[in-house]
């Protein structure tokens, strides 16, 4: 006998179907469902709102203190950045290679008297290294002069004769512009850092150099310079610009370094021997008379009859 498997009817499969769906939707408990949803939902949510709580007081506070911290330093900010800024300049300073200025200075008229060849045509061409410098002084008497490694001032008439000095040996007048020209800017910004009463003049437009004014305190004993502006570039610290004053009085002297460039230079630069032929001849410390005579010449107090001549001597 054969078996014969009946095909189910689509009404059969409706009813299996409905019946199933029946089954499922009885075991379902909805209650549970929304409960279970409202226990993941709630946490976030409640935690959410503290979080923001939580979030706005440190904020507050936080604000609170950077207002509280600008309010005082609006008062101590010409005191701190005039530091800061002579610091920069310092550490910059201490870096570059020789430095080239013209410079330019108002004297008292009884040192004026004593040298009126070499200070009466102005600006000078200067340049420094250090205690070492060159000057290029528009003179008609002298072509260049200097002082060397070992303090001693030296005067080129031209590249046929030179004369050469120690230290000390020119008198107090000579002596304090040598003085001048000798000054080291890292020294002075390490006095001015350490010593002076610093500020700066808040007057000045966006990309300019910043002038900054340097007054000695009277407990510190009186020097060559009772005030001194400075005018450094707020980019790069160079000081562009130097003023020495010797006192506050508009009479006094005063002395400005304004910087052209900053390039090294040979050794010899800044002596005697390189500004002279070879067969030239430099006058040293074994013919003093023949010097004084060259000097009095190379500043223009007298007319050196004929230098060359050994009579002069």
């Amino acid at each position: 006998m054969n078996d014969q498997i009946k095909e189910p009817s689509d009404d059969d499969i409706d009813r299996i179907v409905a019946r199933e769906q029946a089954r499922r939707k009885s075991q379902v408990d909805g209650e549970s469902i929304r409960s279970r949803i409202q226990a993941q939902i709630a946490p976030q949510t409640i935690k959410h709102k503290h979080y923001g709580i939580r979030l706005g007081l440190p904020a507050f506070a936080a604000i609170a203190i950077i207002i509280f911290i600008s309010l005082i330093a609006i008062d101590e900010t010409p005191t701190m950045e005039a530091s800061d800024l002579v610091k920069y300049a310092l550490d910059q300073a201490r870096t570059t290679a020789d430095r080239h200025y013209d410079f330019s200075g108002s004297v008292l008229p009884q040192v004026f008297a004593k040298m009126p060849g070499l200070l009466g045509r102005q600006p000078w061409e200067v340049c420094s290294r250090g205690d070492r410098f060159v000057v290029r002084p528009n003179s008609p008497t002298v072509s260049v002069w200097g002082c060397d490694e070992r303090g001693r001032p030296w005067f080129v008439k031209d590249r046929s004769l030179g004369v050469r000095y120690e230290p000390g040996e020119l008198g107090m007048s000579a002596e304090r512009i040598i003085k001048v020209l000798s000054l080291r800017v890292d020294v002075i910004l390490d006095d001015l850092l350490r010593n002076w009463n610093l500020k700066i003049d808040s007057k000045h437009a966006e990309g300019e150099s910043v002038r900054l004014v340097a007054t000695r305190p009277s407990s510190i004993d009186r020097g060559m310079f009772d005030y001194i502006e400075l005018f450094i570039d707020p980019s790069s610290h160079v000081v562009e610009k130097l003023i020495l004053h010797e006192n506050a009085e508009p009479a006094s002297g005063r002395f400005v370094f304004e910087l052209k460039k900053v390039q090294e230079e040979r050794d010899d630069h800044f002596r005697a021997e390189g500004y002279l032929d070879p067969n030239a001849e430099l006058l040293d410390g074994d013919r003093p008379i023949r010097r004084q005579r060259v000097w009095r010449s190379l500043v223009g107090l007298v007319r050196e009859p004929d230098i060359g001549d050994d009579r002069a001597k």
